[in-house]
């Protein structure tokens, strides 16, 4: 028995160029990719000349792009007295009985819209629906929108300087009336089209509009959500610099900040405290000014030297490493649309191929956003001044604080204690056993 097989594809819409498994032995296999479909062609002359048993189709709507289309091809083949059989279906069987043109017609059509939506990505236009927030449709283009636009940048540069979403939402909507959820607020910071990308299923074409974002904020506010997740509730937005940052070694429990002030004074003093302290007598309160100023001078000292220790070669060769593969995806690039102008490729395989390459060296540029700055030693002895930090304002104190610091251990030894530090960049410092208990000294518990 003899059987072709016949299987169109459009690879712009994510159809695989594979040929599928037919479930039985095949003679020859005809594929098209082209709207003109000469693979299907050939087929029929080849069935004229040489008939075959039967044809083996995916499915019926391999045949054509309209009903019309369609039925003229399995009349023709109708008429050679050869059969029409989708993959996996009973040979036996009538197969236009189970088929309707309702149903067919309706997959024609999202084939069609969908194949007209992958060529406006293919060109670097925006999806259909309304332009997000921010921007506005010009010429097939999003453009920044001239009243909406300003807002949202006055957003970004809020969380930017302090780090707060909750902060940033509140002031949008105290400065200019424009009122979103925390929710919202994320879903701007992070979403590609105000980065100037456009995104389709997880995949990512840069630079095909204006952006309200450039790559190195955008990469600053991956680090600072990132940042953030690891921090307890609401910490984010504290107005203590030190807030969900320290950590007691002894008990283990995050202290927390807290006021009091004596009866009839107007003197207000703050503390740290480890409110969920396990141990009996519980860790005593700690003055917050101290530790602050103990914390700036081991900041002082510690990053040089953590600087110093990282390997800024290996930090250079994954640069290197990355700007190689994206040097390697533009000459491919160039290469498939010398091809394509030639003649000797395809159109739709070179748009598709171009839009692949296009992904790919988006999620390069996206690593290589946010590798470490090989500079490393000398920003942590610009930063490395003690009056610096004094210099600084507590939200701007805390932006920086946890720039470079993931967590802070404080170490009792007696009545003194020690802080360690947990660098981002320069993996994390372990704590110590719990020390034995304290002996009950005055304070705040």
């Amino acid at each position: 028995m003899v059987t072709l097989a016949y299987w169109y594809t459009y690879p712009l819409i994510g159809d695989t160029l594979t040929p599928p498994a037919w479930g039985q032995p095949v003679e020859a296999t005809f594929q098209d990719w082209d709207a003109g479909r000469p693979a299907l062609a050939q087929l029929l002359e080849r069935c004229q000349h040489h008939p075959p048993n039967a044809v083996l189709l995916r499915d019926w709507a391999d045949l054509g792009d309209t009903l019309p289309a369609i039925f003229g091809v399995v009349q023709q083949l109708g008429q050679m007295g050869i059969a029409v059989q989708i993959a996996g279906a009973d040979p036996a069987g009538r197969p236009w009985d189970a088929l309707t043109a309702q149903v067919l017609a309706r997959q024609l059509r999202s084939r069609q819209i969908r194949r007209g939506h992958a060529q406006h990505r293919a060109q670097h236009h925006p999806p259909p629906g309304p332009a997000p927030y921010g921007y506005q449709r010009q010429e097939n283009q999003y453009q920044i929108d001239p009243i909406a636009g300003p807002i949202l940048r006055a957003f970004f540069e809020h969380f930017l300087l302090f780090g707060s979403l909750r902060g940033a939402v509140r002031h949008m909507a105290d400065r200019y009336g424009k009122t979103v959820s925390v929710t919202t607020g994320r879903r701007w910071l992070t979403h590609p089209v105000y980065r100037g990308d456009l995104a389709h299923r997880g995949q990512v074409v840069r630079h095909t509009h204006p952006a309200l974002l450039d790559r190195e904020e955008a990469a600053q506010i991956d680090r600072l959500l990132r940042r953030n997740r690891t921090l307890p509730p609401k910490t984010a937005s504290a107005p203590r610099s030190l807030a969900g940052l320290v950590y007691c070694g002894a008990c283990q429990q995050r202290l927390q900040v807290t006021s009091a002030s004596p009866r009839q004074s107007p003197v207000r003093y703050t503390y740290l405290v480890a409110k969920a302290c396990p141990r009996k007598p519980r860790c005593r309160a700690l003055a917050y000014e101290d530790i602050l100023h103990a914390l700036i001078h081991q900041v002082c000292q510690s990053l040089p030297q953590a600087a110093a220790q990282v390997n800024t070669t290996v930090l250079a060769s994954r640069q290197q490493e990355l700007e190689d593969a994206l040097q390697a995806q533009a000459t491919a690039q160039t290469q498939v649309t010398t091809l394509v102008e030639a003649g000797v490729l395809d159109a739709d395989i070179g748009r598709w191929q171009c839009y692949q390459w296009q992904t790919r060296t988006s999620s390069l540029q996206a690593q290589q956003a946010q590798l470490p700055p090989v500079n490393l030693q000398e920003l942590a002895q610009a930063v490395a001044i003690p009056q610096f930090w004094l210099d600084l304002s507590e939200p701007e104190r805390r932006f920086f604080f946890r720039e470079f610091l993931r967590r802070v251990w404080l170490h009792r030894q007696g009545d003194t204690w020690t802080l360690a530090l947990d660098l981002v960049w320069a993996g994390g410092v372990t704590p110590p056993h719990p020390c034995p208990p304290e002996a009950p000294s005055p304070g705040i518990h």
